[in-house]
């Protein structure tokens, strides 16, 4: 669920990186100024445009659609998604009424940001949240120098905090589940840091945990492989 007028790509990529991670069907509710991207990259996605009168998606436009996502077996929201009204009413009826298996990034981040304190996401189901240090720093409610001084310290605390899975994304990515452990991924690339990139992240976590595994390995694994991925086109092709 995202995409909006200027970012259309997000969601695009993030469904070909679901189907390039095992997901036999992928769905893509998108507005409608979206629909060329996902054509063009992710044709074998199935994609349900929606009209967007202001570029971007509002919760009519879901509903309008689906009422119910407990059919799907993992849902991912906020890749382009923007944060104005019609998003964020999207986001809060997706905590309220929350599938099986949510994984929340980019705007939607933004978008939980607003309810400070951090506090726990969903009733039921289960979560997983993928920021990188800016956004993370806006859920905790401090500052990005803050974050990145003590890494593993501010994963714990926002995992607690929602009683979701983090994956703090960065160099040295951490991924830790409620009153876990911080697990450190060793792998990728400063070539790595460019757009879309946590987009394709988003993707390959959301089809890995809709395979099966719980949401902690399935971040992790997630993790890994975009950093493999990583580190095999740096190999081949270089960082830039």
């Amino acid at each position: 669920i995202g995409g909006s007028a200027g970012f259309a790509g997000a969601p695009a990529l993030t469904a070909l990186a679901a189907l390039r991670s095992g997901a036999g069907l992928v769905s893509a509710r998108i507005p409608d100024v979206a629909s060329a991207a996902i054509a063009a990259l992710a044709p074998e996605a199935m994609a349900h445009p929606a009209p967007a009168r202001a570029g971007c998606l509002d919760l009519a436009g879901l509903t309008g659609w689906k009422t119910d996502l407990a059919p799907f077996d993992a849902v991912v929201a906020g890749p382009g998604l923007v944060t104005g009204e019609g998003p964020s009413a999207i986001i809060e009826h997706l905590l309220a009424h929350p599938p099986a298996r949510l994984l929340l990034d980019a705007d939607a981040l933004t978008i939980i940001a607003r309810r400070q304190p951090p506090r726990r996401l969903a009733s039921t189901g289960a979560c997983i949240l993928t920021p990188h240090p800016g956004e993370a720093a806006r859920l905790l409610g401090t500052t990005v120098q803050a974050v990145q001084a003590d890494r593993p310290a501010a994963v714990r605390r926002l995992a607690d905090a929602t009683d979701a899975v983090v994956v703090l994304k960065g160099c040295g990515t951490l991924v830790c589940a409620p009153g876990g452990r911080p697990a450190l991924n060793l792998g990728g690339n400063p070539g790595m840091a460019s757009g879309g990139s946590g987009d394709v992240l988003a993707g390959i976590i959301g089809a890995i945990w809709g395979q099966g595994l719980d949401a902690l390995d399935a971040a992790r694994l997630g993790v890994y492989w975009h950093a493999t991925a990583g580190d095999l086109a740096a190999w081949h092709m270089g960082e830039r």
